[in-house]
């Protein structure tokens, strides 16, 4: 069983290319846990032919682990880039609407089965957030999965960390130099409201202080209704 991977074109991205190999990482990379992988993995499983989004920097092992499981498309639709660029080119003070996010996922509507967020909002103003979360949202299809990080702390360093799934409850997570930083420390609520029209299906408080959690988006058949009950937010 194999999958196929796409950088960043067709319906979803520009067409960037994949990041350079010689990127300077400007700290050691470090395992962390994960919950959140092992609930989408296991989502994954009833799906067939499944359609993943990526958000983050093209990753090898994030494209073997998925395209080696499941016969799956992944496509990386790489945030990071354009954020880096249009801070280095001083166009995201210019713009204060966030319009850029919306041009950046054109997927059709209700054609992703997952959607691996990461920690994008935290590099993302409020407003760029909530443009991303509602294009997130339309592209998804019904039961579609997303997986959304909170790094739990501030970091004035700019750049942007990478997470490499080394198995359903571990990440590499490794932090590069970039133009772009980051914008914000998020919360749970922040989150929650951000993604509003998804159901929470998880979330996890671990004891560095990082947060994941997982949404589910409603079936037709139960969109009038909002929202269901978490599972019990643990400390690992």
């Amino acid at each position: 069983m194999t999958g196929r991977v796409t950088l960043g074109s067709g319906s979803f991205g520009g067409g960037r290319p994949a990041p350079e190999a010689g990127a300077a990482l400007s700290e050691p990379d470090r395992l962390v846990s994960t919950r959140a992988v092992g609930v989408l993995i296991d989502a994954l499983r009833s799906r067939e032919s499944p359609m993943l989004l990526d958000l983050g920097r093209v990753v090898g092992d994030n494209v073997a682990f998925f395209t080696s499981r499941f016969a799956c498309r992944l496509v990386v639709a790489d945030l990071f880039a354009d954020l880096d660029e249009r801070s280095s080119a001083g166009e995201r003070n210019e713009d204060q609407t966030g319009a850029w996010v919306a041009e950046t996922i054109r997927a059709e509507p209700e054609s992703v089965d997952a959607i691996l967020c990461w920690d994008t909002l935290e590099h993302l103003t409020a407003v760029e957030g909530q443009i991303l979360a509602e294009r997130l949202t339309r592209v998804l299809r019904p039961e579609g999965i997303l997986l959304l990080s909170f790094s739990g702390e501030w970091n004035a360093r700019p750049g942007y960390a990478t997470y490499g799934i080394v198995d359903r409850s571990t990440l590499r997570r490794q932090f590069y130099a970039g133009a772009s930083r980051q914008m914000r420390v998020l919360t749970s609520r922040e989150g929650t409201e951000t993604f509003r029209n998804l159901s929470i299906v998880d979330a996890c408080l671990f004891a560095t202080r990082a947060q994941e959690m997982v949404f589910r988006k409603p079936s037709h058949s139960t969109a009038t209704g909002k929202g269901v009950a978490s599972r019990p937010r643990l400390e690992v």
